[in-house]
């Protein structure tokens, strides 16, 4: 892969997950503000229906859609303690392949979670309270997972032509 069309694809993946983290952070304030809607409502005895459904939808897609942006600021816990008792060398071989198989395993989360979209797209599955169809939600988090799983090989990729990653 040339350097100009790499640069421009880890560009545009990473503007993707920026998107994709302030997506996360608008479903997060509307978790906050439903269930904050249900507790005064309920106090009313009048409790708002289907809030339960909502922020659960909204948490799953919150967590799919974060997960980019923190694997690209490198803001997952990672433990170092043993790997960096190791030569240089050998750190940056680890990280190299630490990042390809995180890419590998998202990628197939990615696959399953959008082969189980199809299956509850194709069976109209729809959620108890507000008849919501569920398969949207699914892809939602299969697109997360994708782009979880570009961002990591375009790491891995990053480390084997640059060396350490920045961050």
């Amino acid at each position: 892969m040339s350097f100009k069309i790499r640069e421009k694809t880890d560009q545009y993946i990473s503007s993707t997950a920026k998107k994709l983290n302030y997506a996360a952070a608008v479903m997060l304030a509307l978790m906050m503000i439903i269930t904050c809607a249900d507790v005064v409502l309920r106090f009313f005895r009048h409790p708002f229906p289907g809030a339960y459904e909502l922020v659960g939808f909204f948490g799953s897609l919150t967590a799919a859609f974060a997960l980019s942006a923190t694997s690209l600021g490198k803001g997952h816990i990672a433990v170092e303690y043993l790997v960096s008792k190791f030569p240089e060398k050998i750190q940056k071989t680890v990280e190299r392949i630490n990042c390809f198989i995180s890419s590998c395993i998202f990628a197939v989360i990615a696959w399953q979670t959008f082969m189980y979209c199809l299956d509850l797209k194709a069976s109209n599955e729809v959620s108890m309270t507000l008849q919501i169809p569920l398969y949207p939600f699914s892809a939602g988090i299969a697109f997360g997972c994708a782009i979880v799983s570009l961002v990591m090989l375009f790491q891995s990729l990053n480390l084997v032509h640059y060396g350490f990653s920045k961050g």
